[in-house]
């Protein structure tokens, strides 16, 4: 119970700040009606710049344009559901309201009457800030849930080799193709993953540019084949972390590894007869 207590998931804290949007927009709803029956109550944690409209427009205006300025915070709301980054989108927002209502409460010599105001926002502020973190907390673990679903098993033993983690290391990959003998390349950062029984380039969340055949595609998939599809392999000299591996129907692609995982990856190459050659000088 202590620890459900103090400790908040993602996801909780994530539903809390999209609830926060709400309570702004039906607070300012509230504060809209009241406008309209012209009563002295108004209530801090809202769209400000809402309810001022209320009291500067005239006409069908009093009604519409409030209402228009809620339109935009709603999407957030319901949007946000989906996608964090409208979480973001909540927070601007709501930093403009902030400082809409120090502008007015500066112009007007209000600013004293405008403190619970202020510090209403301030509080709605730092709840959307911690949404948007764990938004992104709850994105990531939805991209390794689903690359742990459409790869099982993939959970390689670590080496304490060198001080790496095993098959695990970052790489840049400048993956090249041929056609009609131009040389197309692309550099990008990436992930290398060696397996028992084949090489995997980047992830599904990655999002990387990879060269299949003639045809560039960005897409978030996995350049992955067997070693068993690797003609050979060359390796740069001189103590040098460049990789150039090409595959048996013609796709090549240059790796620059760690120390530790350009040796690992030589291991398992030899281990699987592919032929390890240098650079040619």
């Amino acid at each position: 119970m202590k620890n459900k207590t103090m400790t908040s998931s993602p996801q909780r804290i994530y539903d809390g700040a999209r609830y926060a949007i709400l309570g702004l927009i039906l607070v300012t709803i509230l504060n809209i009606f009241l406008s309209f029956v012209e009563s002295d109550r108004y209530y801090v944690s809202s769209v400000f710049a809402s309810y001022f409209m209320t009291i500067v427009c005239e006409g069908a205006l009093r009604i519409i344009v409030p209402l228009a300025i809620l339109v935009p915070f709603a999407a957030a709301f319901f949007l946000s559901k989906k996608s964090h980054v409208w979480m973001i989108v909540a927070l601007v927002l709501t930093t403009l309201d902030l400082l809409f209502v120090i502008y007015i409460g500066i112009a007007l010599e209000m600013l004293a009457y405008r403190i619970l105001d202020i510090i209403a926002h301030i509080f709605v502020i730092v709840m959307l800030v911690l949404g948007v973190i764990n938004g992104i907390k709850l994105k990531k673990e939805a991209e390794a849930a689903e690359e742990s679903a459409a790869y099982p098993g993939e959970t390689p033993e670590r080496s304490a080799k060198n001080g790496d983690e095993g098959p695990f290391t970052d790489v840049v990959c400048t993956v090249s193709v041929s056609e009609d003998g131009t040389k197309h390349s692309l550099e990008m950062a990436g992930v290398a993953r060696f397996y028992e029984n084949e090489l995997v380039l980047g992830t599904n969340n990655m999002g990387m540019t990879i060269a299949f055949g003639s045809a560039f595609a960005s897409t978030k998939e996995r350049m992955r084949f067997a070693y068993t599809d690797i003609a050979r392999a060359y390796f740069a000299q001189k103590n040098e972390r460049t990789v150039r591996i090409d595959l048996s129907d013609g796709r090549y692609a240059f790796l620059i590894l760690t120390n530790a995982a350009r040796d690992q990856l030589a291991e398992l190459l030899l281990t699987h007869g592919v032929t390890i050659e240098p650079f040619a000088e």
